[in-house]
């Protein structure tokens, strides 16, 4: 066998590093390790040889020969006539797949770029779009530019109405809003522009987005444009949706609880702010994230109820409905309440933010509603009397005037009436005259004379009303248009008539004059049947003297009379008040008057006294002789 025929076949032996401990090669313990490397140079000379037979035999030798030779090779690596000393080191040869690796990935390189070029090429020079590309959820797999923008305006309206924005706020989902409710839209050119640019948008990337279309959907979004309008509305919308709003501090009263007030605690509210969620919605459509959206709350403070502003306002006794005298309406009823505001305060403040706890506090309802009174407001006589007027025309007409003064007075409940200050001054700048009355004792002519017999009618209509009497003088002397006992004098000065509003409802003084008589008639609101009557009795009588008073103007004997006389009285004046089945109620002695009697003066013209008589003259004595017995 050729020296070249052996070396072919002989089976290249790597060298191995040795274990710890004696050499497997043989090679004593403790040696130094040699490896003896083949040259470079034959190195390359064996790879050639190797190369070179690959056909599996020379083409000098038969089969046979080859397979014998082969057959030769020892199991260690030796051949079979090789001596046992060891062998010298060969220089090893490399397989086919020993290779060096770059030069491998150098081809597979090349081969892929060279596919991959074919990719982009084919994606480039397309004429319509790659498969499975979605703009959305619109479909645009193989169409044309123009088809697919055909397509999209044909599809839009549908898509956007179907396409929504989920929205939060702090974690909690609010819905969602659709592309068509924020104002978002798109054109059918900007549509088929984003499925064209998926595989022609850049010539690189072409080919990868045309290999991947093969396996694996494309879902693109176009450029989208907002109509501000819309979106503005629709976030407004959205916010006044979520608005929950704050809760203002509050009372309230329950027409059956006289214990207690209803206090509505303060909570704040809060708003999605309009603002951010466009900011957000437009963010969303510029970066083609559709996932989602978070909102921001604005808080919306609320107003707390000052509790002492409230003690101040509210508390205080009920008061009923009222007429106003200024509008000639009615005021508004207010309830009585009293109420501890430290007390309120910390029950307040220990509860819950938006709740409803109750303060305690002392209720009273008013005795008449508006409502009510509007329905009753003078509805009734509770008392009327009339009285026949006379004198002198002057007299009449300070009747006349005074009854004027006071027609249709109005009393609320509680108010009292003064006859003097409503009248007024009675003087000539007023309108009134001078006629008879009462001064120290004696008639004379006065401004305003007869003005108490409008009082004295009232008085007695007020009596027959069941008012309150609070102040009241009889005449000096007892009056004869009236019952004894049932009048009332006047004078400017303290001298007045006063009552007063008893009633639960407003009353009316109404005056009106038939002929000679005048009529004062109380109106108001009756709340039962009941009446009064007046009883009187004279209890004491005082007569008069008459006088006679000589002057030397009137002829002897004649008699004129100065003034007239009064009998003087004590009367009682009893109000009796009974129900309406005549049953007596109660019995109280209403006044005690006592009028003054007068003396009749009469003059008389005084009688002269008769002419004396002249007395005779005395006689003349006659001389007397001297006497013989003279010492």
């Amino acid at each position: 066998m050729s020296k070249e025929r052996e070396e072919l076949l002989q089976e290249p032996v790597e060298p191995k590093e040795p274990t710890e401990g004696p050499a497997a090669a043989g090679q004593p313990s403790g040696a130094p390790r040699t490896e003896e490397k083949a040259p470079a140079a034959e190195t390359a000379k064996a790879a050639e040889e190797t190369a070179g037979q690959t056909s599996g035999r020379p083409a000098d030798k038969p089969a046979a020969e080859t397979e014998g030779t082969v057959s030769e090779v020892c199991a260690d690596g030796r051949s079979a006539g090789a001596s046992d000393s060891p062998p010298a080191a060969a220089a090893p040869s490399r397989k086919w797949w020993k290779k060096p690796v770059w030069i491998v990935l150098l081809s597979v390189a090349a081969v892929l770029l060279a596919v991959y070029g074919g990719l982009c090429v084919a994606a480039g020079v397309s004429g319509t779009v790659a498969g499975r590309v979605y703009v959305m959820d619109v479909d645009m797999s193989g169409l044309t530019r123009e088809q697919a923008a055909r397509r999209w305006d044909e599809e839009q309206a549908a898509l956007l109405e179907r396409t929504a924005i989920p929205l939060t706020v702090e974690g909690e989902s609010l819905g969602e809003v659709t592309l068509q409710q924020m104002g978002a839209s798109a054109s059918g050119e900007a549509a088929a522009a984003a499925a064209w640019d998926v595989t022609h948008g850049h010539a690189f990337l072409g080919g990868w987005q045309l290999l991947r279309s093969w396996f694996a959907e494309t879902r693109v979004q176009p450029r989208w444009t907002v109509d501000s309008g819309a979106m503005r509305r629709c976030a407004a919308s959205i916010s006044e949706a979520t608005y929950t709003p704050a809760v203002d501090g509050a009372w309230r009263m329950e027409k059956e609880k006289t214990d207690g007030l209803y206090v509505t605690c303060a909570a704040d509210g809060r708003r999605l702010d309009p603002a951010q969620l466009m900011t957000a919605l437009r963010t969303a459509l510029e970066q083609g994230d559709l996932s989602g959206v978070a909102g921001v709350y604005i808080p919306v403070a609320a107003i707390p109820l000052d509790l002492e502003t409230l003690h101040q306002e509210i508390c205080g006794d009920g008061v009923s409905a009222m007429y106003d005298k200024s509008t000639g309406g009615l005021t508004e009823e207010r309830v009585g309440v009293q109420f501890d505001v430290a007390a309120a305060k910390e029950i307040v403040a220990a509860a819950q933010p938006g709740t409803e706890v109750v303060i305690p506090a002392e209720i009273t309802a008013p005795k008449v509603t508006k409502e009510a009174l509007e329905k009753v407001l003078f509805r009734d006589e509770l008392g009327s009397f009339t009285t026949y007027v006379s004198g002198t025309w002057d007299r009449i007409e300070n009747v006349k005037i005074a009854a004027r003064n006071i027609n249709y007075w109005v009393l609320n409940p509680g108010e009292s009436f003064s006859y003097n200050d409503a009248v007024g001054p009675t003087d000539a700048a007023h309108g009134f005259s001078p006629a008879p009355g009462y001064v120290g004792g004696e008639t004379v002519d006065v401004y305003g004379g007869g003005v108490c017999q409008v009082s004295s009618t009232l008085y007695y209509a007020t009596l027959l009303s069941n008012l309150e009497i609070v102040t009241r003088y009889c005449h000096q002397f007892a009056p004869g248009y009236i019952r004894w006992g049932c009048d009332a004098t006047v004078y400017e000065g303290p001298v007045d008539f006063v009552f007063r509003n008893n009633t639960d409802y407003p009353i009316r003084i109404v005056t009106s004059r038939s002929g000679a008589n005048l009529t004062v008639s109380i109106q108001g609101t009756k709340v039962d049947d009941s009446y009064v009557e007046m009883v009187t009795s004279v209890e004491a009588e005082y007569p008069y003297e008459t006088i006679y008073q000589e002057v030397d103007t009137l002829a002897p004997g004649v008699e004129v009379v100065e003034q007239y006389p009064y009998t003087g009285y004590t009367v009682y004046a009893w109000r009796y008040v009974y129900a309406g089945d005549g049953t007596l109620l109660s019995s109280d002695l209403e006044s005690v008057s006592n009028y003054e009697s007068r003396d009749m003066i009469i003059k008389v013209g005084k009688q002269r006294p008769p002419a004396p008589k002249p007395e005779p003259p005395a006689p003349t004595p006659s001389p007397v002789p001297p006497s013989d017995h003279a010492a």
